[in-house]
């Protein structure tokens, strides 16, 4: 009714012209005049600058508001923002896709804070990483100078909490079965990985682990081939005595050891999913070149 006593209309012609405004592109000629008035002096299309403006501003309240609570009606947002309903609207589908906010229509609808998952991050940049065609061997040495330099600081920090986490996992590699499937290999290294990152404080170089190593799992068939038993055998006992010297080094505070042993466990990891365990003098040369003094 505010747009009605301004123009000096009825709701009917304000509702038309709104519903002009709202899809801004549509011809106004032919339109009654009054609607025409309307439409026309809503329907200038707001500047990136002004959606860049309002998406930062309504970021802010999303991420200022716990996971899943309402932020307040659209109008509510509208009337925090300070701008237009289709400026507020276009800034919410930002958000949207960002994964910070989530719309809904109807009785019980509104705005409401949300949080892109781990999961959700990982497969949109996997699946960005597979349209530029990148290469695996880039992204492997991201994910190997990661964890190098996750051990170096892991045998740098804190003694009571380094020397925690190493009791905590040193039994797990230590009773490993050496008939461990690649299934239960895994787990175990995404267990230390989470307990190094979480020990460092490292959640950045954590997720920018993860989308390196789902990208490689993605594009390398190595990964979860199934070798030979013989060769499977001999990758589990390297990974294992590989995995236990990284924690020898980390409760000692010997950053070259931890860093060196580190060194080794990737090179393993990348062998197995380059291809280069499929066959034994490979695995010789493997083990051969990367042996530890």
């Amino acid at each position: 009714m505010r747009i009605a006593a301004e123009f000096g209309c009825g709701p009917l012609a304000e509702r038309i012209g709104l519903s002009e405004f709202e899809s801004f592109d549509a011809p106004h000629d032919g339109l009654p005049g009054k609607v025409r008035l309307i439409a026309g002096a809503m329907s200038s299309k707001p500047s990136s600058s002004q959606i860049d403006i309002a998406a930062a501003r309504l970021r802010s309240l999303a991420m200022a508001t716990p996971d899943g609570e309402l932020l307040g009606s659209e109008d509510d947002v509208i009337g925090s923002l300070g701008v237009s309903r289709i400026t507020a609207r276009q800034a919410a589908r930002l958000l949207e896709r960002e994964g910070v906010l989530t719309v809904k229509r109807g009785k019980h609808g509104g705005y409401f804070a949300a949080r892109p998952s781990g999961d959700m991050i990982e497969t949109v940049v996997c699946s960005y990483m597979n349209t530029l065609g990148l290469s695996t061997k880039h992204t492997g040495m991201v994910a190997t100078s990661l964890w190098i330099e996750a051990l170096r600081e892991a045998a740098g920090a804190e003694r009571a909490a380094a020397l925690a986490m190493v009791d905590e996992l040193s039994p797990l590699f230590e009773d490993l079965d050496p008939e461990a499937t690649l299934e239960e290999v895994s787990k175990l290294e995404q267990r230390m990985r989470a307990a190094v990152f979480k020990l460092i404080d490292g959640a950045y170089i954590d997720l920018i682990f993860r989308i390196n190593a789902a990208f490689a799992r993605q594009r390398l068939t190595g990964w979860t081939e199934q070798l030979d038993a013989d060769l499977h055998r001999r990758f589990v006992r390297k990974w294992k005595a590989a995995k236990l010297m990284e924690l020898e080094g980390i409760a000692d505070g010997n950053v070259l050891q931890a860093v060196t042993a580190a060194m080794h466990e990737r090179s393993l990891w990348v062998g197995r999913g380059g291809g280069k365990w499929k066959d034994e003098p490979a695995v010789e040369r493997v083990i051969a070149e990367n042996s530890l003094r």
